[in-house]
């Protein structure tokens, strides 16, 4: 585990702050449909991107370990039709948020 940090000092939970932000449903459309598109990603790529920035800048730590969950229901193998199916494939999976050095927006997402 790299918990690479800018100082010795652990972040407490008198640190902690709450920011709420609310966009526009303009801003939120083009979010979901158009901001991605500059990576050729997907939206999650940037939520998470933002998230382990977020982590860093707060706690100074460079690596974060999350753990995604995928519903299941997309078309993995193109011959097996889920459309007739009940429920969920739940899957959890590990993933560490390696932020780096580098502070640059582009490159963090790719």
């Amino acid at each position: 585990k790299d918990y690479t940090r800018k100082s010795q000092a652990k972040p407490q939970l008198r640190d902690d702050r709450t920011l709420t932000v609310v966009w526009t449903v303009e801003e939120t459309e083009q979010f979901l449909k158009q901001a991605h598109r500059a990576y050729n990603t997907e939206a999650n790529d940037l939520l998470l991107t933002a998230l382990g920035t977020a982590i860093q800048e707060w706690a100074g730590i460079r690596q974060v370990l999350v753990n995604l969950e995928g519903h299941g229901r997309e078309a993995i193998l193109p011959d097996v039709d889920i459309t007739r199916t009940v429920g969920w494939f739940t899957s959890q999976f590990p993933v560490v948020l390696d932020m780096g050095e580098d502070r640059n927006v582009g490159r963090r997402v790719k």
